[in-house]
């Protein structure tokens, strides 16, 4: 537990804005295991080709303000995470694993996880 207490961020530029962060371990193309998941407000699956994932989150939001997608890997590595198209409709977003421009999956080893966070904008009233 900490032994302070956070303020949350209110730097960005929109009204509303929220941080959804996470990481699960990849299970090469088997399905994600839930125990696997840290964070909250979201699930995630495999997408059914190698390389994907998808990120459902539990609300709707009307934009995609910014995010970001990291690797950890038991050792250096080739593989560019990339975020896909934000969905608002279905409330997905992809999460691709890319190595040498093709699609490749990533198998479950005691160090491999994707960690990502997303900036979601929580109203539509302008900036």
């Amino acid at each position: 537990m900490a032994n302070k207490m956070f303020i949350p961020f209110n730097g960005c530029n929109y009204k509303g804005a929220t941080m959804i962060a996470g990481s699960f371990t990849p299970n090469g193309t088997s399905a994600v295991a839930s125990s696997s998941v840290k964070g909250t407000r979201f699930s995630v699956a495999y997408g059914g080709t190698a390389g994907k994932w998808v990120i459902t989150l539990d609300d709707k939001y009307p934009d995609f303000v910014a995010g970001n997608v990291i690797v950890q890997a038991d050792a250096a590595s080739s593989v560019t995470p990339q975020l896909g198209a934000y969905d608002p409709v279905a409330k997905t977003i992809a999460i691709f694993t890319v190595t040498s421009g093709a699609l490749a999956t990533l198998a479950s080893t005691n160090n491999a996880r994707i960690h990502f966070v997303l900036w979601m904008k929580n109203s539509v009233a302008p900036k």
